[in-house]
């Protein structure tokens, strides 16, 4: 199935499917009309062909079941960044790219790059890796303590599915402002309860 053919059974035929249903008691509970999202790809957003907007991404799969979805994360983009800009560091936590989560190896820091929590780790391992072993810490040492150093950047990530291809909802949502669109994004977790979105997965 093409991703403008998962779309149309997302929005248009498929009335009891549990993706849309969920989606539009979202923007119900927020006070939104409820907007027909695009489809993409974890690849085209991470490349930039999609998502130069601000507004809410979904990354999600199609389960074996045929009305059935996996749901894996619910992010935002507001107050002039856009969806593309703030998907670069969840790329590199779904592609396993600890050398990117690090940062410059060359500088001294107190801090990673970018942040890989505990949840998300647990999670990309138990979905999209062959690897039975834990994703382990990219650093040594105590962060925003002390200087810290790389560590296990040579981890190697074994992959059971094709991450690039992960189909992704985007809404483009720039007709409102920050404060509704963080709402929306709030709602939409409590529906979904992504594998991905951590505390606020409550």
């Amino acid at each position: 199935m093409t991703l403008d053919e998962l779309l149309n059974v997302i929005v248009n035929d498929d009335t009891s499917s549990e993706l849309l249903s969920k989606a539009r008691s979202g923007f119900a509970n927020t006070g939104v009309d409820f907007v027909k999202p695009s489809i993409s790809s974890v690849k085209d957003i991470h490349s930039g062909t999609a998502g130069r907007h601000t507004g809410i991404y979904f990354i999600f799969e199609r389960s074996k079941d045929p009305l059935g979805y996996i749901y894996y994360y619910v992010g935002i983009a507001t107050k002039g960044n856009t969806i593309h800009n703030r998907f670069q560091p969840h790329y590199a936590k779904l592609t396993v790219n600890l050398s990117s989560m690090y940062g410059n190896v060359d500088s001294e820091r107190k801090e990673t790059r970018w942040q890989f929590p505990k949840n998300w780790r647990k999670g990309v391992q138990q979905h999209f890796l062959h690897n039975t072993d834990p994703i382990p810490d990219y650093w040594t040492g105590r962060q925003r303590k002390e200087v810290i150093k790389p560590a296990n950047l040579d981890y190697k990530a074994h992959f059971k599915v094709n991450v690039d291809t992960l189909p992704v909802l985007i809404w483009d949502l720039g007709h409102l402002d920050a404060k509704t669109i963080d709402s929306l994004e709030t709602a939409l977790v409590r529906e979904f309860r992504p594998v991905f979105n951590g505390s606020k997965n409550r």
